[in-house]
């Protein structure tokens, strides 16, 4: 199972963590995990300053936190990874779940 947690102060991202494989098909052949690794690091290369975040990525795991004040740009390609990230779950539920949370607080807590 992949377990999106996308945390949102005033409406936009500041933290977004993936966790997990898909688990739908065997190792090296599994089409949803491949697609949300494709959304995913599709989108981390399209930032344009991604020094604005802390990034580590493993197999397995993503972690986006925001550091510093992004710039708009980088504010919509999280929210289209998000979005993206979404229509994969409604049309995978049983491999992909995406859980958002709306946090109090500093921006780069």
């Amino acid at each position: 199972m992949i377990r999106v947690n996308a945390h949102f102060l005033d409406n936009q991202i500041n933290y977004i963590e993936i966790t997990g494989h898909a688990g739908s098909g065997e190792y090296g052949h599994d089409l949803v995990c491949a697609g949300v690794s494709a959304i995913t690091i599709g989108c981390l290369n399209s930032l344009n300053k991604p020094d604005s975040y802390q990034i580590v990525v493993e197999e397995g795991y993503v972690l986006v936190k925001e550091k510093s004040v992004p710039e708009p740009h980088d504010i919509i390609v999280l929210e289209t990874m998000y979005r993206a990230l979404k229509s994969v779950a409604k049309n995978e539920a049983d491999y992909v779940k995406v859980r958002k949370r709306k946090v109090k607080g500093s921006a780069t807590q």
